[in-house]
């Protein structure tokens, strides 16, 4: 388990979540942006975001408080047909630590770097 030993049993806590729809949104969120850094809102697929449309937005809230996400100020009407052009923040990973830390809690999968080949 991939554990930071500067978390304190708290911030350990906060960042184990019981299973839920909202985790399973903030999974996917969290491996986003671990993979892509920076995102907007609708740019993370959520396939059952259609059912629970007011989980994604809990989810993002939730993962700004535990530090894994924060919001850059930045935002944009939504590009989803589906959407009716609401307006979706831009979000960026505030911890990879946290946010690892997280996945590995929380079933995630875990996300290993891969080193690039000194000489090709």
């Amino acid at each position: 388990m991939i554990d930071n030993p500067e978390l304190d049993q708290v911030s350990l806590d906060m960042l184990t979540w019981k299973p839920s729809v909202v985790r399973d949104f903030a999974l996917t969120i969290t491996d986003a942006l671990l993979e892509l850094g920076c995102l907007h809102a609708d740019e993370v697929n959520l396939t059952l975001a259609a059912n629970h449309p007011a989980c994604v937005g809990i989810a993002f809230r939730l993962l700004r408080r535990a530090g894994i996400a924060m919001q850059t100020g930045h935002y944009r009407k939504s590009v989803k047909a589906c959407s009716n052009k609401r307006i979706v923040f831009e979000w960026r990973l505030a911890s990879a630590q946290r946010a690892k830390t997280f996945l590995a809690r929380n079933g995630g999968k875990p996300r290993v770097e891969t080193q690039q080949e000194m000489f090709a």
